[in-house]
């Protein structure tokens, strides 16, 4: 996906045993201070599917390319943003 791109980091996050979950962010992007995606450890299990670990990268790197070509005014998951995430 997104071959055309500077493909940016992507690591692990750390796994917080203590703490209490009533929901969970699967990943986010960064941009600052260094471009990075950062996928929630609990995805690591192996009971996690594969394609969807996949499917959370892909959302991911839509919040890369749009980074990349920025477009002025425009809404985190704009419609641009929704066609890209549609390819999946």
């Amino acid at each position: 996906w997104f071959a055309h791109l500077p493909k940016p980091p992507v690591r692990w996050g750390r796994n917080s045993p203590h703490r209490t979950l009533t929901s969970i962010r699967f990943a986010c992007y960064r941009r600052r201070p260094v471009t990075e995606v950062v996928v929630n450890p609990r995805l690591a299990q192996p009971w996690v599917p594969r394609i969807f670990v996949e499917h959370v990268l892909h959302h991911e790197l839509c919040h890369h390319a749009q980074a990349c070509a920025p477009i002025r005014g425009e809404p985190p998951h704009s419609r641009r943003f929704r066609q890209w995430e549609a390819q999946y």
